[in-house]
């Protein structure tokens, strides 16, 4: 179980790591290949939020552990979602870019669905019914 507690790779300052991955981007995304978990380096949400009084119902949630390594571009923008009972809420959505094998850029953010979950599954999973279509889209 993760400790509720700021920690650094033993023999590394905040510094060091900095230099290392520049500006520090916290993700939860485990698929992503660009997530890395450094051994020893975690932060906890009320260090992010520069709020030393905020305390959580679960601890171990509000433990970050995995950083994004895409060092050259990261865009973080709101997506509108519509909830199962109809709400709309906006949600943070992150955006890098990938080129596929006939040059075209996608927008991997549109592989999600209105609830924020991806498609699919695994692309290791991926069947004949996952694949492009005459537009270029996914199918569902």
């Amino acid at each position: 179980m993760k400790e509720y507690v700021d920690k650094l790779p033993e023999g590394q300052t905040e510094a060091d790591i900095k230099e290392k991955y520049g500006k520090l981007v916290w993700c939860r995304f485990l698929a992503c290949k660009y997530n890395q978990e450094v051994e020893g380096l975690q932060r906890t949400t009320g260090t992010i939020r520069k709020n030393s009084s905020f305390k959580p119902i679960n601890e171990a949630a509000e433990v970050w552990t995995g950083l994004c390594t895409r060092t050259s571009e990261i865009a973080i923008d709101f997506a509108t979602i519509t909830t199962p009972g109809g709400y709309k809420q906006k949600v943070p959505s992150c955006h890098v870019s990938s080129s596929s094998t006939r040059g075209e850029r996608h927008d991997w953010s549109k592989l999600l669905q209105s609830d924020g979950s991806p498609y699919g599954g695994s692309m290791e999973s991926r069947t004949a019914e996952h694949d492009w279509d005459k537009h270029g889209d996914w199918y569902n």
